[in-house]
């Protein structure tokens, strides 16, 4: 089912990330791919094509190539605050994303905390934000920079008139906790979507979300 739903895609995107990448993160791209096309399809919404489009929280930027393939934008940003963290390699994160970015058009990667970044977008972006303590102490990150409620009101600063927020959480119970943050910052909600059988197995099922201002 997963060479299907894989075939599918390439068919339906033009796109093959084994021409890139290694099967590990070839795989990881075709599920966030099929998680932006089954639920923005299964929702009957028409993706919204040829904006600005900037990606919260970003790593390394591993599925840059991804975004370029669904929203198919005049620009793409993607933020972290953790640019300059060291692999093992000695490379860092700041040097893997200039790989992945590296023959995409438009497209940058800023290191910096998104609560203090001023910058427009028609659509915002965010895959797995920190809604709570416990991933930003795993990813061995200090709890300083734990802040949604000035990481979500950015967001609503930041995104365009009549603009979409897409976000997508670990489960219910993680998307109830953030769907409170977006509330208070202002943003309003425009439907939820819990994809039944991600194409890469998930401890909890992903919850897409989308916003407005």
């Amino acid at each position: 089912w997963q060479e299907t739903c894989i075939d599918a895609l390439q068919a339906r995107y033009g796109i093959s990330f084994e021409s890139y990448y290694g099967a590990h993160t070839s795989l990881a791209n075709y599920a966030y791919l099929d998680l932006l096309d089954r639920a923005w399809t299964s929702t009957d919404r028409p993706p919204p094509l040829g904006g600005i489009v900037t990606d919260v929280g970003c790593a390394n930027f591993w599925y840059a190539r991804t975004l370029h393939a669904f929203f198919r934008p005049a620009r793409l940003t993607g933020a972290d605050v953790e640019g300059f963290r060291l692999y093992p390699s000695g490379y860092s994160r700041y040097d893997a994303a200039s790989g992945y970015i590296a023959d995409l058009p438009r497209t940058s990667f800023v290191v910096a905390n998104y609560c203090e970044v001023d910058d427009q977008a028609d659509v915002i972006t965010a895959w797995f934000p920190f809604v709570t303590p416990a991933p930003v102490l795993a990813w061995r990150l200090p709890l300083t920079i734990f802040s949604p409620e000035r990481m979500f009101a950015r967001i609503e600063r930041n995104l365009a008139p009549k603009g979409t927020f897409f976000m997508v959480n670990q489960g219910t119970d993680e998307a109830a906790i953030a769907a409170a943050y977006c509330r208070r910052a202002g943003l309003r909600p425009q439907g939820q979507w819990i994809h039944p059988h991600p194409l890469r197995a998930r401890p909890h099922p992903p919850v897409a979300s989308w916003w407005t201002t």
